[in-house]
């Protein structure tokens, strides 16, 4: 049965509203620190890591990574198909980009995008993680690691007959993010030009 626009609603919203918790924020508040105000002032994964400590930085990939799987696996229960799942996975992206409690100063992305992805496609994500962890131990770079990452799902998404909807939400998910940070970020313009 398709599930009705108060429930597609509420995912949505939901979604949105689960994004918008700060956890970067209220770890490294708890750990005496607050990211907004340390390295490079993202409420994120890695500046969380890197100035605040090991453990938060984990703690806090797990809390955005977990924002990102929970609208889909209650889209799931509620037996949503793909299409709503990824819009509840959306606008928990959504939410970590522009959090509603935080004046609309968020994170990146990434680690919400990624439990989005594992949550769509749980099989091919373990399988594609792991690889793209053997190519960070071996290669020790990190965009190279991630090609090899998502050219082993593709190739595990055809031998393992995937729900392509589930990989495409998945893989545009993690699409939008990088070219978020390309805009945001503008790595290409020089030191000088981003002082102007």
């Amino acid at each position: 049965m398709e599930p009705g626009i108060a429930t597609v609603a509420a995912l949505i919203v939901g979604g949105y509203l689960l994004g918008s918790i700060p956890a970067a924020y209220l770890i490294g508040r708890a750990a005496g620190a607050n990211v907004y105000e340390v390295g490079t002032r993202n409420p994120g994964t890695a500046n969380t890591f890197r100035e605040v400590g090991r453990a938060a930085g984990v703690a806090v990939f797990v809390a955005d990574a977990l924002k990102g799987a929970l609208p889909v696996v209650a889209g799931r229960l509620l037996d949503a198909p793909v299409p709503v799942l990824a819009a509840g996975a959306a606008a928990a992206v959504l939410g970590q980009w522009l959090p509603v409690f935080m004046r609309f100063r968020g994170g990146a992305g990434l680690a919400t995008a990624i439990g989005s992805g594992v949550a769509l496609t749980p099989l091919l994500a373990v399988i594609a993680g792991a690889a793209g962890l053997v190519s960070v131990v071996v290669l020790r770079r990190t965009v190279e690691s991630a090609v090899a990452g998502y050219a082993v799902l593709i190739m595990a998404a055809f031998l393992l007959d995937a729900d392509w909807q589930a990989v495409a939400a998945g893989f545009a998910l993690v699409v939008a993010v990088g070219v978020r940070a390309l805009i945001v970020e503008r790595p290409w313009r020089s030191t000088d030009d981003s002082e102007a």
